[in-house]
């Protein structure tokens, strides 16, 4: 009898033994934790080797058709660059970061119950900047020429169009996308533009043929400065709708960190410089992403 419970005790390990050759054990221990609710969002420093990035500003939005943008969470990130938020059920949802210093950004996030629903975010800061002293009485002429591109963007800032004190020190802070790029784009905010009317709100994609971002900071007290008056500005197309020539008018949009989504500014128009390039020119109400984009037929 002690022989035959030996065998069956032997017998018995070198069944357990072939279990745990099999490389799966990891993968069967983690299916076997329950499923975390929610959604988590990773915030990292895109310029500084994706390292966590703390206190950014979090919005969760719902978009639907009778309300509109619908924020369902706003919160921060923490020391380790994680904000959790109660979400329960199958929906599409926008997800915009801010973080003074730090452009803008949003994306779309398809959230699925009983899945671990894990959304990380990359920061980018601007890749120019140029200071001024402001004088309310003079009108101001800013050009960024990133990647020693001929064509520059320029901002024409009218006087008294700053709310800032006079002679406060002022950096624009400026960053383009060149929008044949993916990763660039992925970068920007996602491109999804709302058009309101009488029934609801329309979500639509968009093609973007020329983007960027322009902010404005008063260096005294490292505030956001608001503008009082429109703006002229001008970027170079770095992608053209087809037909383009002298005269032509693309739809001017820009984006709204409070709904998430790109909405219609404007109309711009295109004309062609002395070597035949087109350049697109518009009036600016905001500091913020702008950009020459047309509903995608």
């Amino acid at each position: 009898m002690d022989n035959l419970a030996q065998d069956a005790l032997l017998s018995d390990v070198k069944v357990r033994k072939v279990r745990q050759a099999a490389q799966e054990w990891p993968l069967t221990t983690m299916n076997s934790l329950p499923t975390p609710l929610g959604l988590t969002v990773l915030t990292r420093d895109g310029s500084a080797f994706e390292v966590p990035l703390a206190d950014v500003e979090i919005r969760i939005i719902r978009l639907t058709v009778q309300d509109g943008s619908v924020m369902i969470a706003n919160s921060s990130t923490d020391a380790n660059g994680t904000m959790w938020a109660d979400i329960a059920t199958a929906e599409q949802l926008i997800i915009v970061a801010s973080k003074k210093g730090y452009l803008d950004t949003s994306s779309t996030y398809r959230f699925k119950p009983e899945e671990r629903n894990i959304h990380t975010i990359s920061m980018q800061k601007h890749s120019m900047r140029k200071e001024i002293t402001w004088m309310s009485g003079l009108d101001r002429l800013v050009e960024f020429r990133p990647r020693f591109k001929g064509i520059p963007y320029s901002f024409e800032i009218p006087a008294g169009s700053l709310d800032t004190p006079e002679q406060s020190r002022v950096e624009f802070k400026f960053q383009d996308v060149d929008t044949s790029n993916p990763s660039e784009l992925r970068q920007a905010p996602e491109l999804i533009g709302a058009v309101d009317s009488s029934e609801g709100t329309t979500l639509i994609g968009l093609a973007v043929f020329s983007m960027a971002e322009l902010t404005v900071v008063n260096m005294d007290n490292e505030q956001p400065v608001d503008l009082m008056l429109p703006f002229e500005a001008e970027f170079p197309l770095s992608r053209k709708p087809r037909g383009t020539r002298q005269g032509s008018r693309i739809p001017a949009w820009y984006f709204d960190k409070t709904t998430g989504v790109w909405r219609k500014g404007g109309v711009g128009k295109v004309r062609l410089d002395r070597f035949k390039e087109p350049v697109w020119s518009f009036e600016a109400r905001h500091f913020t992403w702008w950009g020459a984009m047309q509903p995608w037929a």
